[in-house]
Formats: structure tokens, C-alpha cells, sequence
């Protein structure tokens, strides 16, 4: 390892004081490489401040705030003011594991080419109290293993590096990349730009198909990170986070007019699902006009979705005549029950 490589480790948070302490000191405990910690507080007005106050007068840490302009601008401001050669990225309910920056940076000495690097990572659930319900490792794995192998180029031990084919699949690539594995060489922002600050979901995947189109990708199959997974995670916002993620994969599409017909309609396909999935949401919840909107969404990308159809008629109905076609749904389906 170099002995002048920096490493920058961007933490955005917003009202995450339960969690920041922890995911500072995984930090912290990293060895084997020099680092910087900026925290980006976006408009947090919990007590985020007071619980960093000791590591932001000792100096461990550099602390940065700003008004709420959601993730995207946290971590842009971050990068900004970065110091490093390499940029890390950790939320403040998340934590690296031991020698987690050491072990991921080390790939770019080998292969110095790529401009992303991203690994396998635990998920571990949280319940009531934040106490630990259940844990699993190696969350990517298994996908790699199964549908990741028609697109890699080198295996060498953990590592994966991928030919520039997969930029052509952006759904996989979603599945594969979490932001709290990524590295990524400070000077590729040069070439691709910034997170999408208009995106205050999915705005990282938009940043990692930018990389992906102009550079090669390495996915390491170690586990390096901890993501947590609780109530006050972002993505609980059923509607933001699949607009959001429409809003990526419509632009995609867009961008890439000559994309071959089987990848661009696997994409319109799951384009369409996500409307449905929030026209759904909309639907259970009594709103029959957003409903219906999304519905006529969903269709306008699969034609072929033929339940769809039949959600999008039943929101042009009157109120009351859906309610009692529901409520007389229900009573058949407690029928069926108690035969």
C-alpha cells in the first residue's frame, strides 16, 4: 500500500444520533491505511452535533452542516471538501468492518483501471430498541455467483472484475452495488459528475451507471460492511423510492437509444411493476385518482400487464361502488377461510 494514499470517508446524516457514534468508531478502528472522517449533516435537529462534539474538538473528524437538500447534496458537499485520493461513502445507522477500507482500496494497486469498486456486505435487521432481530452475511453473493458470471472478466480470489457489458444491465447492477461498499478514485467525479442532487432516492445508482458506462467495476466478494435495516430507513417511502428509481431507469433509456431489445425490455417491464407497486399503494389506501394515474403508468410501459387493467378500471368506478366491491371481496375471501 502506498504510504501517501489517503482514503476520504463520507457520512451523510440526518437526525441519526442513536446510530452516528457507532458508525463513526467502525471508522476509527480501521488500520493499515490513512483517513479522513467528514460527516455532512444534512439540517439534522436531533442532538447529531452534541454526540460528535468530543471527536469534532479533538479533531478525529471534520463536521460539516448544512440546510436539508437531502443525500445526494450531503455527499457532494462531502467530496467537495475531500482531502483523499479514494472516496468511501457510510451512512450513520451503518458501520465498516475491521480493515474494511484497507482491504478494498489495496484492489486499485492491481488494477488501477477501474473506477468503482464495490463489495459483498451483512445485513442485519433491527426490531423494537434497535435490538438485533436477525443478521445474515454475504447478502450479494449468491447473486454474483448466479447471474453476475456472463460478465466477468477477471476472477482473482475475491475479486470480480466485469467486462463494460454490464453497463447494459442496469437492474442488475442495482442489485449488485451499496453504497456503503463503494469506492471510488476521487478524479473519476471529474469525468462522470456528481450524485443527482434533484434524486433523494436512488440517486447512487444513477452516480454508479455513470461510472459504469466510462470504467470498469470491481465487485469483491468479502464482506466489508454492516448495513442495518430499521423503520426509519428512507426506502420505507414506498412512492419517493420507486419514482425515484423510475426516474433512473426511464433516463436510462433514454440516453441509450440503440440498447439491444431484450435488456430494454426487461426494463420497461420492471418500470412498469414499480408503478404498479405504487398504484398499489395508493389503491389500499383509499386514493383512487392517484391510483388510477399510476395504473395508466404501469400500462403505458407494458401493455401486456393485464392485471393492471383491471385495477385501472375499478379506479374509474364511484367510491362507493369500489368500497363495496372490496368489502364484498373480503367476505368471500373470509368465506374460504372458515371452509
Amino acid at each position: 500500500m502506498n504510504v501517501d494514499t489517503l482514503v476520504s470517508v463520507v457520512i451523510p446524516t440526518f437526525n441519526r444520533s442513536d446510530f452516528i457514534l457507532k458508525a463513526v468508531d467502525s471508522v476509527i478502528r480501521q488500520t493499515g491505511i490513512k483517513f479522513e472522517i467528514i460527516v455532512v449533516d444534512d439540517g439534522s435537529n436531533d442532538d447529531t452535533e452534541d454526540k460528535l462534539s468530543d471527536y469534532i474538538e479533538k479533531g478525529v473528524l471534520f463536521f460539516i452542516k448544512q440546510q436539508n437538500r437531502g443525500p445526494a447534496a450531503a455527499r457532494n458537499l462531502g467530496i467537495k471538501r475531500a482531502k483523499g485520493n479514494y472516496i468511501c461513502f457510510l451512512d450513520a445507522d451503518d458501520t465498516f468492518e475491521v480493515n474494511s477500507i484497507k482491504d478494498r482500496v489495496s484492489v486499485y494497486e492491481k488494477y488501477p483501471q477501474i473506477g468503482l469498486l464495490c463489495s459483498d456486505f451483512r445485513e442485519t435487521f433491527l426490531g423494537k430498541d434497535n435490538a438485533i432481530i436477525q443478521s445474515t452475511e454475504f447478502s450479494r453473493r449468491k447473486i454474483i455467483k448466479n447471474e453476475f458470471s456472463e460478465f466477468v472478466k477477471i476472477k482473482d480470489g475475491d475479486i470480480h472484475l466485469f467486462n463494460k457489458e454490464i453497463y447494459y444491465d442496469p437492474l442488475l447492477l442495482r442489485r449488485m452495488i451499496w453504497t456503503g461498499t463503494v469506492v471510488v478514485p476521487k478524479n473519476v467525479f471529474a469525468n462522470v459528475g456528481f450524485f443527482n442532487e434533484e434524486l433523494r432516492i436512488a440517486e447512487d445508482i444513477d452516480l454508479w451507471l455513470r461510472i459504469a458506462k466510462k470504467y470498469e467495476i470491481v465487485f469483491l466478494s468479502s464482506s466489508t460492511a454492516t448495513y442495518f435495516v430499521h423503520d426509519g430507513g428512507i426506502t420505507k417511502n414506498i412512492p419517493n423510492y420507486y419514482n425515484s428509481t423510475n426516474t433512473v431507469l426511464v433516463k436510462y433509456l433514454e440516453q441509450n437509444p440503440t440498447l439491444p431489445l431484450y435488456c430494454r425490455k426487461k426494463i420497461t417491464e420492471k418500470i412498469a411493476s414499480y408503478f404498479f407497486i405504487i398504484g398499489y399503494y395508493y389503491y389500499e389506501k383509499n386514493k383512487y385518482k392517484e391510483a388510477g394515474f399510476y395504473f395508466r403508468k404501469s400500462i403505458k410501459y407494458n401493455c401486456l400487464f393485464l392485471n393492471c387493467y383491471q385495477y385501472a378500471a375499478l379506479t374509474l368506478l364511484p367510491y362507493s361502488v369500489i368500497s363495496g366491491l372490496r368489502n364484498f371481496r373480503r367476505y368471500l375471501l373470509g368465506l374460504r377461510k372458515t371452509v
